[in-house]
């Protein structure tokens, strides 16, 4: 995709957002380059338009030291969970009424189980979205990777550390027997809520 269609596709006008939007495909598509800051929009925007790797590294030319990449990378990412969230109306609300829609007709002999699969590559926005989902709908978070993953959100030692027993036989069925326990406690929780006459708010603030 085009650099002009992806911002013509995310409905950006701002020119600051504009700015943030090649660097973030920039920081997605060339990571070792990111951090190099001779490297201005234009040229972002030349090599994002590259159909071919050998082209965007002719405009490119130079590389970071891997510090500084790191460093970058890491203020987008905490950029990104911290601003405000953008085309909330667009991106948001239709999610909702999709899942409640779903949730609404589920039904056994149709579906394996009840559940939802957002799917896509990193950083498009996936555990932004269900940051922004938990302001309209009870959401428990669980964030499951491997110990070698570097990726962002960054994995929880203290949580496998205080939850999981690593020298179990089977770490598979102690995850399975964790997830199911969280799952049964939201379940009870609600299963005692008179949502008929306790606020939304009040009940928000008893899940903290």
């Amino acid at each position: 995709m085009r650099f002009a269609a992806l911002v013509l596709w995310l409905k950006i006008q701002s020119d600051q957002l504009i700015a943030k939007a090649s660097q973030l495909a920039f920081l997605f598509h060339h990571p070792k380059l990111s951090g190099n800051t001779e490297i201005d929009h234009n040229k972002r925007v030349k090599a994002l338009n590259c159909f071919k790797l050998s082209q965007a590294e002719s405009i490119l030319e130079t590389a970071p030291t891997p510090a500084t990449t790191q460093l970058v990378q890491r203020e987008y990412v905490v950029q990104g969970y911290s601003k405000t969230y953008l085309n909330h109306d667009d991106i948001v609300i239709p999610t909702l009424k999709t899942l409640q829609e779903y949730a609404k007709n589920w039904a056994p002999a149709n579906y394996l189980a009840p559940y939802a699969s957002p799917i896509g590559p990193s950083m498009t926005g996936k555990t932004r979205l269900l940051m922004e989902l938990s302001n309209h709908i009870c959401v428990v978070y669980i964030f499951i990777c491997p110990k070698t993953s570097s990726g962002h959100p960054p994995r929880l030692e203290y949580a496998s550390c205080i939850l999981l027993d690593t020298e179990t036989e089977s770490l598979e069925k102690t995850c399975k027997l964790l997830l199911l326990a969280i799952l049964q406690a939201v379940d009870e929780f609600f299963s005692t809520q008179r949502t008929d006459k306790v606020p939304k708010e009040e009940r928000m603030q008893k899940m903290d």
